[in-house]
């Protein structure tokens, strides 16, 4: 494989030691012309309302957005947590910008789903669907979202396992903007709870099937919606072998990502 600077040394904790933020930033967001992994390979999404895209009209700008995202204290934060070299999953390959509905190269299925981002392990990268976002607001979301993924698959390990994946989503939608308004909110009873579960399922249900995803999901809530690390110091970390569900996975599907 040929080696070439990308968005892997923006992603790597001595390449934030050593560079200036705003040469790390844009290693950061260099784009692959890689393909993607078939689609059973693509595991962990965020969602995106499918009547509010096309906020982005140019993947540069969506580029551009991103960098000064990344130099937001909570998002840089996040950054530097999934970045550190002793960490078992890696983002060597940066963020990958994509008008996802257009382009030949997305994997087709995913063309029908509505999805801002989704976080790839076995290419080892992020990618955002510029052409799904409502406004910067919902970038800085989708890649939050997607980073504390990155974040918990490290700690978690495979997320096959259904009840891990549910926590996952959980922890993703209450810790990265999606429902700080829920109190507002008369669709999810003015509950931030009730928020993250009903996106966590919906996110949960199409790789382990609605009645395993509505099991997992309340299973783990209770567990996992107090679980805000890396964020809080003092949260109390989830524990994985009491809340894994120890032999239900994921169903093979053809939106088996």
């Amino acid at each position: 494989m040929n080696r070439e600077q990308s968005p892997s040394e923006g992603f790597s904790s001595s390449s934030l030691n050593t560079s200036s933020e705003s040469e790390q930033h844009n290693e950061v967001t260099g784009s692959s012309n890689q393909q993607h992994e078939p689609l059973e390979q693509l595991p962990l999404m965020s969602a995106a309302p499918s009547n509010v895209f096309n906020y982005y009209r140019s993947i540069e700008k969506c580029r551009r957005d991103a960098i000064e995202i990344l130099t937001e204290s909570k998002v840089n934060f996040l950054l530097k947590e999934i970045t550190n070299t002793n960490r078992r999953v890696h983002i060597r390959k940066g963020l990958d910008f994509r008008f996802c509905t257009t382009d030949p190269e997305h994997p087709s299925a995913l063309r029908e789903i509505p999805i801002g981002g989704y976080f790839n392990p076995i290419q080892e990268n992020i990618t955002i669907c510029c052409d799904r976002m409502a406004n910067p607001g919902a970038l800085k979301e989708t890649m939050s979202h997607e980073m504390l993924h990155v974040y918990d698959m490290a700690r978690f390990g495979d997320l096959s396992d259904c009840n891990l994946r549910a926590c996952a989503e959980i922890r993703a939608y209450n810790l990265t903007g999606t429902c700080d308004n829920a109190h507002k909110q008369s669709q999810y009873n003015y509950s931030r709870e009730e928020c993250a579960r009903i996106h966590a399922l919906l996110s949960t249900a199409p790789m382990c099937g609605p009645i395993q995803a509505e099991h997992s999901t309340k299973t783990v809530l209770p567990h996992c919606f107090n679980d805000h690390t890396p964020f809080d110091p003092k949260s109390q970390p989830v524990n994985i072998e009491k809340i894994s569900s120890k032999g239900v996975f994921k169903r093979t599907s053809r939106y088996d990502f």
